[in-house]
């Protein structure tokens, strides 16, 4: 597995590298537990795996609207979940919502950190190598 380089600044400032892939990658911790998403600005939302999903379900808050999703891939299914202990390095980004796809969908292999989530809690830029991240207080 890749060693993903980050630079964490005094301000809540975070900068990622670019990995060898061509990818942002971007770890946040939940319910304790470190999940790896792939930034993905194309993603209008923010979806965990099956496989993460299933390593932080700690009776979180499933809300029972199923929601269709146009993706690259064709329609998907999903449900929103809504987690409270996350974090991003130790900063608390307090109640966040995921989409999980239903079990009739394979679904990604990662989780993918979409818009939603970096249009409200971070400032953001991106150059040619780098990904900067500004929580927003």
């Amino acid at each position: 597995k890749e060693n993903f380089n980050y630079i964490i600044e005094d301000n809540n400032s975070i900068t990622i590298k670019k990995s060898k892939d061509g990818h942002f990658y971007l770890p946040l911790t939940i319910n304790n537990l470190q999940i790896v998403f792939l930034v993905d600005t194309g993603a209008s939302r923010s979806l965990l795996s099956r496989k993460d999903f299933k390593l932080v379900n700690n009776n979180n808050i499933f809300l029972h609207t199923e929601i269709i999703l146009e993706t690259a891939n064709g329609l998907v299914v999903a449900r929103e979940i809504i987690l409270q202990d996350v974090k991003v390095f130790e900063s608390d980004l307090g109640e966040i919502s995921f989409l999980v796809v239903t079990k009739n969908f394979k679904g990604p292999r990662i989780s993918l950190l979409g818009l939603d989530l970096l249009n409200n809690k971070f400032k953001y830029e991106i150059t040619n190598n780098f990904l900067k991240l500004q929580l927003i207080p």
